[in-house]
């Protein structure tokens, strides 16, 4: 375990003096002493967290609102709350504060670059753009920035086309944070947005497929062992939310039927609006991306990278492909190369074979290096 010491400061005095180490989930444990009031406007944070003051208590803005937070009370706060805290004081003295946190992975970065909050406008640019445009100068030379094109639950939220929509996402930031496993918000956010993209060539309902693209993941089988999990997840989740039963069931038909279940294993009828998710989803099996999320995947359920000895598998039932264990190399024949010719629209095709070569390549590169090869 790797301890990290940090002194922040705001406005040119310390704020708080910060203890942290990563958690196996590529979260963190936070302690922290806070020692002055947040001088910043509130702000939010890019990852969700738990926090307990231990030692003192202390005040916080929470979207306007002034909240007060005893020793040993629960702070939960997510990514899109802005907050900033208040000491208490003493003869006009802060009294310092001594908070121990649980925080999830990032999430986000600290604001949009195209919309900056409080907390960046000072720099004239985002925070995260600032690092990471320092960083790639100083170690790469390069002055181009690709912060900026980092897809945020924000940039998403504001393109979703209703609240039900919106608030189906927000939802899916809460129920998959801190995922390891290449199912996690990013996913669903690629997802949500070439979904959209797919919809609008092929004329679907656009906030249907929105809701469908929002909510795919929440439960899956894989993780539950059971298919019937995700959708009626899904259907509870939408009821609740003020949905009505038509569209309750049909996002759940077709999240029913969007997965993945085994080559053999026979389709699943879907929608229009269905088929435009399957395909957003399917892309983002392939490619580089792809290719990063079948070893997080396998690394998450303990798979081998490869095994000359075990074979690929045709597997012909659900009960099959969640019992057989392979190998992540396997996977790249048993699932990834065949979803090119599973895709629904025209447009996912097109994309799709770029896709499907890069891995090929990839796939005999790897090869070549596991035979010795590649040391030549």
């Amino acid at each position: 375990m790797r301890l990290r010491f940090k002194v922040i400061r705001k406005q040119g005095r310390v704020f708080l003096y910060r203890l942290s180490w990563r958690t196996r989930d590529g979260g963190s444990v936070k302690i922290h002493l806070i020692v002055n009031d947040d001088l910043e406007a509130a702000h939010k944070h890019p990852w969700n967290f738990t926090s307990f003051p231990v030692l003192g208590a202390y005040k916080e803005e929470v979207d306007g609102v002034t909240v007060a937070h005893r020793p040993l009370t629960a702070i939960r706060r997510q990514v899109n709350e802005r907050h900033r805290v208040i000491l208490y004081r003493v003869f006009g003295r802060p009294l310092p504060c001594l908070t121990v946190g649980r925080y999830s992975p990032k999430l986000q970065p600290w604001c949009e670059h195209q919309n900056l909050c409080d907390f960046c406008t000072p720099l004239g640019e985002c925070a995260d753009t600032t690092y990471w445009k320092r960083r790639l100068q100083k170690k790469a030379g390069r002055t181009e920035m690709w912060h900026t094109s980092v897809v945020t639950l924000d940039a998403v939220e504001q393109a979703a086309t209703s609240e039900l929509a919106r608030a189906a996402l927000r939802h899916a930031a809460r129920e998959l944070a801190g995922d390891s496993s290449g199912h996690d918000l990013s996913h669903v956010l690629r997802v949500f947005r070439s979904a959209q993209e797919l919809a609008r060539a092929e004329g679907a309902d656009l906030e249907k497929v929105e809701i469908i693209a929002a909510l795919h993941d929440l439960k899956d089988f894989k993780f539950t062992g059971d298919t019937s999990t995700g959708p009626r997840a899904a259907h509870d989740w939408l009821l609740g939310s003020g949905s009505g039963e038509a569209l309750a069931e049909g996002v759940a038909n077709d999240i029913a039927g969007i997965s993945f279940k085994g080559a053999g294993t026979p389709p699943q009828p879907l929608s229009l609006e269905g088929g435009c998710v399957q395909d957003a989803d399917r892309l983002d099996a392939l490619g580089a991306i792809g290719i990063a999320r079948c070893f997080a995947y396998g690394g998450h359920v303990g798979r081998p990278l490869f095994d000359p000895a075990v074979p690929t598998v045709n597997h012909t039932t659900v009960e099959s492909y969640l019992q057989t264990q392979g190998t992540s190399l396997n996977h790249f024949y048993e699932k990834l190369f065949l979803l090119r010719s599973r895709m629904n629209t025209a447009s996912a095709k097109s994309i799709a074979d770029a896709r499907h070569e890069f891995m090929e390549k990839f796939v005999a590169q790897f090869l070549d290096e596991w035979n010795g090869q590649g040391q030549q």
